[in-house]
């Protein structure tokens, strides 16, 4: 497989999203992240979005491209992206294990990518809406935010599972479900 294919392109444009995007608002993101695509296209004119960022950090270049779409997250972007370059993973098999290996990716975001790249896949995104939602339903010493010991994070993760398969729905159904009905109300009350 090409490094830059166009499958490759977007996984790996999807896990530059995932790292920029932990609590963060998606659709800013999302937009800053196609603004700095762009950008990054217009000065190093290739089409692949990792062959460009490559491109800026050869060139000591990415911290004042991501300054000048004011992307923020200068430091952590940098040194999630020049690990990534330094050690790239196969993004199609790249276990949670893999992903937890670059600076910027915890448990939550290692699993957000997978979940969402790869249908079927059985793992939880405990972010604040899920684990507001399971604390609703009555789970135990739900934390308030994100665990970032692996076997915490499991214990819970565990039990989201389970919580899926009893309402007979995928995690991925199930994590959709919730966060669309958690930031509908949140836009209805802001």
């Amino acid at each position: 497989m090409n490094k830059f294919d166009a499958d490759t392109d977007r996984l790996q444009r999807f896990l530059f999203f995932s790292v920029a995007v932990a609590g963060k608002q998606a659709e800013a993101v999302k937009k800053k992240v196609d603004l700095l695509a762009g950008h990054l296209r217009t000065h190093y004119a290739q089409e692949a979005f990792m062959g460009n960022l490559s491109a800026a950090l050869d060139h000591s270049q990415f911290i004042n491209r991501l300054k000048e779409v004011r992307f923020g997250q200068y430091t952590k972007m940098l040194n999630f992206s020049q690990a990534f370059m330094a050690w790239p993973v196969d993004l199609t098999t790249a276990t949670v294990a893999d992903l937890r290996k670059y600076p910027g990716v915890g448990p939550k975001t290692a699993r957000f990518f997978i979940l969402y790249t790869r249908p079927g896949e059985r793992l939880a995104v405990l972010d604040t809406h899920i684990l507001a939602w399971m604390k609703e339903q009555g789970v135990a010493g739900v934390p308030k935010s994100t665990p970032q010991s692996e076997s915490v994070y499991t214990k819970f993760e565990r039990i989201f599972l389970d919580m899926c398969d009893k309402r007979k729905k995928t995690p991925h159904q199930l994590d959709d479900e919730i966060w669309n009905s958690r930031t509908r109300s949140f836009k209805k009350k802001g």
